[in-house]
C-alpha cells in the first residue's frame, strides 16, 4: 500500500492510512494508524484526495517526534533523581525500625496522613486511571493489616513493598505525563525500581543546540563567534554524557577544573572564562525560548555564572611590539624566502599600523589616488565604530601599493581568499606565523605586534596624540573626541604616518 490508499472488503469506498511510529503513537492515545475515509469509489478521485489527509498527518507525527527530541532524557533525569531520593529514605527509615529509640516506643501510631489518600484515589480516577486507584486502595489496606504485627523485621519488608509502590506509581504517572510508548514506561519502572539502570545524559541536545546557533545568527553575530560559542556548549553536553552529572554549578565547577589543551595542558583561566560565557549565553536563551528547558529549570540560579578562575603563575601572555629592527629583520628573511606577498604584507603592516584583515580588504574601490599616486585608503569594515576611518598612504610605499594595484586581478593588493568567516588572508597569516617562528619570536609576537610597533614609533616620534586614535581606529574615552568630533584631517594622519621610516629593500 505505497499510495496509502485500500478499500475494505465488499465496499466500494476508498480509505487513506498512514501507519503511526511506535515511538510516537502515545501522542496519538495509542493509536497505531491513522485512518479516513475519503468518499470516493474513483480511485483517480481517492489518490488526489488522500494528500490533505497525508501531509496533515505527517506534519503531526514530525511535531510529535520533534517534541520528543526537545525533551530528550528529561522524564527520565526526573525519575532518576526521584529514584535516588526513594532509596535513601529507605534506607534512612529501615534504619529506624532497628534503631533503640524505634523499637522502645510506645503509643498510638500516627495515621493522620492517610486521610489524604481520597484525593489520591479520586483524582487517578478522574484521570482516567482507575488502575492506579485500585493500586493505592489494596496496596494502603495491606499496610493497615500489617501495621499490628509490625516489628523491626517484617517492617523492614514492608517499608521495601511501600517503595516499590510509590515508584511504580510515579513510573506510571510520568508515563502519561510525557506520553511514553510501551518499552518506555517498561523501562520507567525499571529506573524507579534501581536508580542504576539509567545513567543521566545530557538535556542539551543537538536539536537544542542547532537551534540556539540559529538564534545567534539571527543577532548577526559573526560566524566565527557562533561557531566557537556552539562548539563549547557541545563540548559541555558531552561531559554530562561521560559523567551523569545533572546541570548544576558544583558540575560547571568540576568541568572548568579538567580542561585542558590537546597537550592536556590546564586552560588559561581567559579560556575557561570563554567557555563558561559560551555556556551561559546558551541558558540564557533556553531559560527565555525553550518552553520544556524552563519549565525544567525553572528557579534555579545560572550554573556558569559567579565562578573562580585562579590565575595560573605565567598563564597570561599579551602579543609585544617588535621593535623596528625586528621588522626590517622579517621583511629581509620574507625576500630571501622570495615570498614576496607575504614580504608586501610586512610593508603594508609596517608603514599603516592596520589590522590584517584591514590589510586584506584593500581594493581598488577602497583606494583615493590623485594624479596616478595612491594618497589614501578607506576601512568600511571594522570590530568598533572608531576602526572605521581613511588611512593616509605613507609615500614610502606609494609605490607599492600601485604596482600591486596594476597587478591585480580582482582589485585586492594581496592575493587571497575567503574563508568560511571572510577573512581574506589566512594563507598570509600562517606564512607570518612560521616565519616569525623561524626567527626565534614565540606566541608573545604575531603579526599584530607590527601594529604595536608603528603605533610605539610614531608615539615615541612625538607624535600627535590626540590625531592616533583616528589615525589607529581607536576610541579616545573622551566624549568630546569620541562622540561629538568627526575626527582629524587626512593631513594631520599623514604628518603622524610620515613619522615612520623603515629600511625595507
Amino acid at each position: 500500500m505505497a499510495d496509502h490508499i485500500f478499500q475494505k472488503k465488499k465496499e466500494s469506498t476508498w480509505y487513506v492510512r498512514l501507519d503511526i511510529p511506535e515511538g510516537v503513537r502515545s501522542a496519538f492515545g495509542g493509536s497505531r494508524v491513522f485512518l479516513r475515509s475519503l468518499k470516493t469509489a474513483r480511485r483517480s478521485e481517492a489518490m488526489e484526495r488522500r494528500l490533505p489527509w497525508l501531509a496533515k498527518w505527517k506534519a503531526e507525527i514530525r511535531d510529535a517526534k520533534e517534541r520528543k527530541a526537545l525533551l530528550g532524557d528529561a522524564w527520565r533525569e526526573e525519575l532518576h533523581a526521584q529514584s535516588v531520593e526513594q532509596q535513601k529514605n529507605k534506607e534512612r527509615r529501615i534504619l529506624n525500625l532497628f534503631s533503640k529509640a524505634q523499637t522502645s516506643a510506645t503509643g498510638p501510631v500516627d495515621l493522620s496522613w492517610i486521610e489524604g489518600l481520597r484525593e489520591v484515589v479520586e483524582g487517578f480516577i478522574e484521570a482516567g486511571r482507575p488502575d492506579l486507584a485500585e493500586k493505592v486502595v489494596v496496596t494502603f489496606q495491606h499496610y493497615l493489616d500489617e501495621l499490628p504485627n509490625l516489628n523491626p523485621g517484617s517492617g523492614a519488608l514492608l517499608v521495601e513493598k511501600m517503595v516499590m509502590f510509590f515508584g511504580e506509581i510515579e513510573a506510571a504517572v510520568t508515563a502519561d505525563e510525557y506520553e511514553l510508548s510501551k518499552e518506555e514506561t517498561e523501562e520507567a519502572m525499571r529506573i524507579m525500581a534501581d536508580h542504576t539502570a539509567y545513567k543521566p545524559r545530557s538535556p542539551i541536545t543537538q536539536k537544542r543546540i542547532e537551534a540556539f546557533r540559529l538564534s545567534q545568527e539571527r543577532k548577526g553575530i559573526e560566524p566565527k563567534t557562533i561557531d566557537q560559542m556552539s562548539r563549547r556548549v557541545d563540548q559541555f553536553s558531552k561531559y554530562l554524557n561521560e559523567t551523569g552529572k545533572p546541570v548544576s554549578f558544583d558540575t560547571v565547577s568540576a568541568y572548568l577544573d579538567q580542561l585542558t589543551d590537546k597537550a592536556g595542558n590546564a586552560l588559561s583561566s581567559k579560556t575557561k572564562k570563554q567557555h563558561a560565557w559560551s555556556c551561559s549565553s546558551f541558558w540564557k536563551w533556553a531559560c527565555k525560548h525553550d518552553v520544556d528547558w524552563r519549565e525544567q529549570y525553572k528557579g534555579q540560579p545560572n550554573p556558569f555564572a559567579d565562578h573562580d578562575y585562579p590565575a595560573i603563575k605565567g598563564e597570561a601572555v599579551s602579543w609585544d611590539a617588535f621593535n623596528k629592527e625586528d621588522v626590517e629583520r622579517l621583511h629581509a628573511m620574507a625576500v630571501e624566502k622570495k615570498d614576496q606577498p607575504l614580504a608586501d604584507l610586512i610593508a603594508l603592516g609596517a608603514y599603516t599600523g592596520a589590522r590584517l584583515e584591514e590589510i586584506g580588504r584593500i581594493h581598488r574601490d577602497s583606494l583615493t589616488i590623485k594624479g596616478d599616486v595612491p594618497i589614501s585608503f578607506y576601512i568600511k569594515e571594522a570590530k568598533s565604530a572608531a576602526g572605521i576611518r581613511e588611512v593616509p598612504i605613507h609615500p614610502r610605499i606609494a609605490g607599492l601599493v600601485s604596482s600591486l594595484l596594476n597587478a591585480s586581478a580582482d582589485g585586492y593588493l594581496l592575493p587571497g581568499g575567503n574563508n568560511k568567516y571572510g577573512n581574506r588572508l589566512d594563507s598570509l597569516s600562517k606564512r607570518f606565523g612560521r616565519l616569525k617562528t623561524s626567527a626565534g619570536f614565540g606566541k608573545e609576537h604575531v603579526f599584530h605586534s607590527i601594529r604595536k610597533t608603528a603605533i610605539t614609533l610614531v608615539h615615541q616620534a612625538g607624535a600627535d596624540v590626540a590625531v592616533m586614535p583616528g589615525l589607529f581606529g581607536h576610541e579616545t574615552g573622551m566624549i568630546t573626541f569620541d562622540l561629538y568630533s568627526k575626527g582629524p584631517s587626512l593631513e594631520q594622519k599623514a604628518k603622524v604616518i610620515g613619522l615612520l621610516s623603515f629600511a625595507f629593500p
